[in-house]
């Protein structure tokens, strides 16, 4: 090691003066033996930074590669770093994961600088790796424990920052020419701005603070780095960010003044993670949720009437530019967690004081495509609140939720959502409930949604509104005495789908069973003639005809017994 240290200078000197001096030396097997020299424990500090600035230019491509226009060419030293299994010597080159959490993350220059010749040589090794090795390589990168260094590598860079902007106040001049970058500190990666995760097409790959802070850049390129093992990786690499120590540091991360730009590529890898039903305990231990308060009821977004005092979280730093995408990720990242765990998130959020903010969102025309993503996010998750636990219910009184989920009979794409919302919630609350929807308008909107929707809507409504028809009597009589069964019957006849036919002859079963002119109700509306249509129209019907024949006889056989009576 002695002598290797010794020489490592003279290399890395000769380099510089001789560009095809590092090809030759690979095939001489110089780039292993490097490889290993990075290894903590073998060199000082110096000697370890000089290997690792030798590593990373013997990965820059050839001269003769670098074209205008070309996207990260290939170094050709980059096989036989993978051959040797290099990619955990450079992991071991960021910061331990054994870092303290809290206190102090400043860093002393020749760490600082290993640090980011070690971000480099990742950032050149993932976007020369191509697609067809992205996955193994951030496989590898994951099992080295990348993920647990990026994260305590992330506050010592962070802080780096801070130390800098603190020494460095800008000037009305630099502030002017800072702001006009968006390319410095985001640097590039190619795989990024190619892959997406669940249809939401999140990641920010560009962009950076004002100042010219190198550890700004850094910082970019540790989140690069990040949000690249959650969109490229398989599940094997989430499950190595899915810990708890590394979401709390990246929580950390999101409680100090970091740029906009970094902490929308946080926020969208812990996103990724968060599409997983197993990361809910995770990410909850990890104290994400109160995070995801800050960042909805920021005042932009309309202040609600919460005592929560999340808000407080939200650094002051993050460009106001940059709030919307925040907000849209992290509603994301919740929508998620309740759909795995409806049970135990809908009561967190009724107690950070989310609740007005979702019915907010519901019914505020979107002014952007951002706000139409969102309020596609938050109006399900609203009605999907409604059978939840009594508290959760109280607060959804208390803002008007059940008058936005009549709102919504209206509202596309929403129809079937409201009308379970009101299923679920009379079934619990009957006596409360039904005195809303026995109201004139009320009763005026559901008749409407059964009378005007398409067909594709008509056909995801039938079933819940067979629910709330079926929990709420008043309901029934109240719908049937104002119009439904010509409409329903007028459907019955237009209706192709085998299924949603028995569900509307369940419909009708259920109004004559609840009528209280039942031999009126046959007489008008030919109710006999109608069964005797659909018992025809499946001649020895099986399946779902089979169904609906069934069905139509019990009912037929029940109105000619009212008949003689």
């Amino acid at each position: 090691p002695a002598c290797a240290a010794a020489l490592l200078p003279l290399l890395l000197h000769l380099s510089v003066l001789n560009p095809f001096l590092l090809p030759r030396l690979a095939l001489l097997g110089a780039l292993p033996a490097l490889l290993r020299l990075v290894l903590p424990d073998v060199l000082a500090l110096p000697a370890r930074l000089t290997a690792a600035t030798l590593i990373h230019r013997f990965l820059q491509p050839p001269l003769s590669s670098t074209l205008p226009h070309q996207e990260s060419p290939s170094s050709p030293q980059l096989p036989l770093l993978l051959a040797a299994r290099g990619l955990p010597s450079l992991t071991s080159l960021l910061l331990p994961a054994e870092v303290p959490p809290n206190g102090s993350h400043s860093l002393d220059p020749p760490t600082r600088a290993l640090l980011r010749i070690a971000l480099d040589t990742l950032t050149q090794v993932t976007e020369q790796c191509g697609e067809e090795l992205l996955d193994e390589v951030c496989w590898a990168l994951a099992s080295a424990g990348l993920p647990a260094r990026l994260g305590a590598s992330l506050l010592a860079l962070n802080q780096d920052a801070q130390d800098w902007a603190a020494a460095h106040p800008p000037d009305q001049d630099s502030h002017k020419a800072g702001t006009g970058s968006s390319e410095k500190g985001g640097g590039k990666v190619t795989h990024l701005t190619r892959r997406e995760n669940g249809g939401l097409g999140m990641a920010v790959v560009t962009g950076g603070c004002a100042a010219d802070a190198r550890s700004e850049e850094y910082l970019h390129k540790g989140a690069n780095l990040l949000l690249l093992l959650c969109i490229a990786g398989g599940a094997s690499v989430k499950a190595h960010v899915c810990h708890t120590p590394i979401l709390r540091r990246l929580m950390q991360l999101q409680s100090e003044a970091v740029s906009g730009s970094v902490r929308c590529k946080v926020w969208t890898a812990i996103r990724i993670v968060s599409l997983d039903g197993s990361s809910v305990d995770v990410l909850q231990t990890a104290g994400v949720l109160p995070h995801i308060g800050a960042l909805l009821l920021h005042p932009t977004f309309k202040p609600s009437p919460s005592t929560s005092s999340s808000s407080q979280l939200l650094a002051s730093s993050s460009p106001t530019h940059h709030l919307p995408l925040l907000h849209f990720t992290a509603l994301a990242t919740l929508c998620n967690l309740c759909s795995h765990s409806p049970n135990s998130m809908h009561p967190q959020l009724h107690q950070a004081g989310l609740v007005p903010h979702l019915c907010y969102l519901a019914v505020t025309p979107p002014s952007d495509q951002l706000g139409e993503r969102s309020q596609l996010l938050a109006t399900p998750l609203l009605c999907n609140m409604s059978s939840s636990s009594s508290q959760v219910r109280a607060e959804l009184w208390r803002c008007g939720a059940l008058d936005i989920y009549l709102q919504l009979l209206l509202t596309p794409p929403y129809q079937a959502g409201a009308v379970s919302a009101l299923a679920g919630w009379v079934e619990v609350e009957r006596e409360r409930v039904e005195a809303r929807l026995l109201s004139e308008d009320a009763r005026t909107r559901l008749l409407a949604l059964f009378q005007e929707a398409d067909v594709p809507t008509f056909q995801t409504v039938t079933l819940p509104f067979l629910k709330l028809m079926t929990k709420s009597r008043k309901v029934n009589t109240s719908l049937a005495l104002s119009g439904l069964v010509a409409t329903l019957i007028v459907r019955l006849r237009s209706e192709m789908m085998v299924d949603t036919q028995v569900i509307l002859i369940k419909m009708l079963r259920l109004i004559y069973e609840h009528h209280p002119r039942p031999k009126q109700l046959i007489v008008e509306h030919s109710l006999a003639g109608e069964l005797h249509r659909v018992i025809e129209q499946y001649p020895g019907g099986q399946g779902g005809a089979n169904v609906a024949q069934q069905i139509a006889h019990s009912l037929l056989k029940a109105l000619e017994i009212n008949a003689l009576m």
